[in-house]
């Protein structure tokens, strides 16, 4: 599905919680969505995405709950990232 990520039960379960907690839909947009980890221990995790534009990427890291079956983005934080950063 990502590369470098190895494919676990979770990833459809995260996709489809990340698709859901999208705003409105706007123009589409020139950018790479990846996830680059998901880490879980019973009902609590957390991932990492990075959103590439051809300037800059955003590097996300959610904090997710899973309740009543499903799981819940509780948290965001967010780097702006140059392309000249490393």
């Amino acid at each position: 599905m990502h590369q470098g990520f190895p494919k676990t039960r979770y990833q459809n379960d995260f996709k489809c919680t990340i698709e859901r907690s999208r705003m409105k839909p706007g123009p589409k947009q020139n950018r790479k969505t990846s996830i680059s980890y998901i880490n879980v221990t019973g009902t609590a995790a957390n991932a990492r995405l990075e959103i590439a534009y051809p300037d800059f990427a955003f590097i996300d890291y959610m904090n997710l709950l899973k309740v009543d079956g499903e799981w819940k983005i509780v948290s965001k934080i967010f780097y702006k990232k140059t392309k000249e950063e490393k």
